[in-house]
């Protein structure tokens, strides 16, 4: 009897643990890449990753122990689940035989990786041998596989399925608000030194912020352009750009919004000014376009849905928003008047928002404007990969090569894609390729049809429940930031490769289209109790 209550006391500690290494992770997203210096495995250099790692096998132990309480697994969600791993694999194995592009670049990396050296001495001959070598980098891409994608799409839903269990809507979204405000605090802190830097180029701050980014990454010095060790004149925090700090405010500013409104919790609203006026200084164009459309479609589903208060709601994300880009127009102008300096007309507030009009949002859609071009041809060579290998795509790991025979001729000349080509010249596609900046061209090239449906459907099947169980999801403000949070996701994915900010805020979604609330039930007409068991046996 005491060892039961002894595992029991364990198992309710794993519920408090569990909610510790959320919020870790989403804390640390930014820090995918500490410095190879680090003495420490390098696993653990990606930390969000190393966390959800720890989270994922809680979340297995958790679920094994109290497996008679969630139900058994319907047969569609089995099969869905035995394709989404297998598919990638298999992919990626025929990628591997088929992959026309071996090269001696690509053999030289081989055989200076850590895992070759060591099979080198017991089998020296793997060095010349190049059908191992390819069958080294083959197996790697299926690790890779596992790390890279299934891990987060798939290991994140399930331990937010693990941990929800039983819980109310009101739990779910104190959880991941909760995590929302400790990483949007833990920027902003960030922040507080960049901010000044970045307006008044302070030495002070200037020499903090060296002495905290050497800590965080391996800044571009002596290995190439990329990340800088500040970034001039665009606030990132410490992400490593301003657009990646962007498509994590995008997930984390809706959340703000819940606790600072509905909660009512007055100093995250000093947070949620200060990291709306954060977004306005990335000047981050993707960021600043969907940001409005995140404000456009909460009009949108407040006036569909009519939750409580939805108009007082609506004039306070806006009076926020509104500050906010006031003190980003005003502000330069104040400080160069402290300073008792000469007011130059681009300093003037109306001269600053047609300088945000034209260069943060008008120029997304110009082909032209920045690296619209590297863009657009990056993304076009992904889909033309797919269309030549739409079945199977090339698998992971092997695209790069493939998007150099596919750059779009309107690219061609693009200085961007070019540095992208010389450098994988250079160094070989291993070492250096291109960067991944459309995720559904990337599912598409990596997987074929088959692996961009599966991708998608969990994106088509919350659009389906949300529909159909639209009278109860829009009528409650936190519901409705979390769709927001969600198609903001969702348009990042068309600028960039996924980021957890995707599975995070996709398994919240899921959970909440079927979880009850104390008092409701959800959804549907026709009265049935519903509760989060149906996330699995009614798909």
């Amino acid at each position: 009897m005491e060892s039961w209550r002894g595992m029991e006391h364990i198992m309710r500690n794993l519920d408090k643990i569990e909610r510790w290494l959320l919020y870790a992770m989403v804390v640390t997203i930014p820090v995918n890449g500490l410095p190879k210096a680090y003495p420490i495995p390098d696993f653990m250099k990606n930390v969000p990753y190393f966390f959800l790692i720890l989270l994922v096998v809680l979340a297995v132990v958790h679920y094994m122990h109290r497996r008679e309480d969630f139900g058994n697994w319907s047969r569609g969600v089995k099969w869905y689940l035995a394709l989404c791993i297998l598919w990638p694999f298999l992919c990626t194995i025929i990628g591997a035989v088929q992959f026309p592009y071996w090269d001696e670049k690509a053999n030289e990396f081989l055989r200076d990786t850590t895992m070759v050296k060591v099979i080198a001495h017991v089998y020296p001959a793997i060095m010349t041998n190049e059908t191992l070598l390819h069958l080294k980098y083959g197996v790697s891409m299926l690790i890779s596989t596992v790390k890279s994608l299934l891990l987060p799409l798939l290991g994140i839903p399930f331990a937010l399925y693990v941990m929800f269990h039983g819980k109310t809507k009101e739990y779910i979204l104190d959880t991941m608000s909760r995590a929302a405000v400790l990483a949007a605090s833990t920027l902003c802190l960030y922040s507080l030194v960049e901010i000044p830097w970045l307006l008044t180029g302070n030495e002070f701050c200037e020499g903090i912020l060296k002495w905290i980014n050497v800590h965080l990454y391996d800044p571009a010095n002596s290995h190439g352009w990329w990340p800088p060790l500040l970034w001039k004149g665009q606030l990132r925090s410490f992400a490593y750009e301003p657009s990646y700090f962007g498509i994590e405010a995008l997930f984390l500013l809706p959340l703000l919004w819940y606790r600072a409104l509905e909660l009512k919790e007055k100093h995250v609203g000093l947070v949620l000014i200060l990291f709306t006026y954060m977004v306005f200084l990335t000047h981050a164009r993707t960021a600043q376009v969907i940001y409005l459309g995140e404000l456009l479609l909460l009009i949108f589903l407040s006036l569909l849905g009519g939750y409580p208060a939805w108009g007082k709601r609506l004039v306070q994300v806006f009076i926020v928003t509104g500050l906010a880009f006031s003190i980003y127009l005003i502000l330069p102008m104040a400080l160069s008047a402290i300073r008792g300096e000469r007011i130059t007309s681009a300093l003037q507030p109306v001269a600053a928002f047609e300088k945000y009009v034209s260069e943060d949002v008008a120029s997304v859609g110009k082909k032209s404007q920045r690296s619209n071009m590297a863009r657009w041809g990056n993304t076009v060579a992904l889909f033309n990969v797919g269309v030549d290998h739409p079945l199977i795509g090339v698998g992971t790991g092997f695209v790069s090569p493939y998007m150099t025979d596919h750059i779009p001729d309107f690219a061609r000349d693009d200085g961007e894609i070019n540095l992208w080509k010389a450098k994988m010249g250079e160094k070989g596609f291993m070492k250096s390729g291109y960067p991944i900046l459309n995720t559904f061209g990337g599912m598409v090239a990596f997987y074929g049809i088959i692996g961009l449906f599966l991708f998608a459907w969990p994106i088509i099947y919350a659009g389906i429940k949300i529909l159909k169980g639209y009278r109860c999801m829009l009528r409650c403000f936190g519901h409705i930031c979390v769709i927001v949070a969600l198609v903001g996701q969702i348009v990042c994915l068309n600028s960039n490769n996924f980021f957890y900010t995707y599975p995070l805020i996709l398994g919240t979604t899921l959970l909440l289209c079927f979880q009850r609330g104390p008092k409701e039930k959800l959804a549907s007409d026709s009265g049935q109790e519903t509760d989060i068991r149906n996330l699995i046996s009614k798909i």
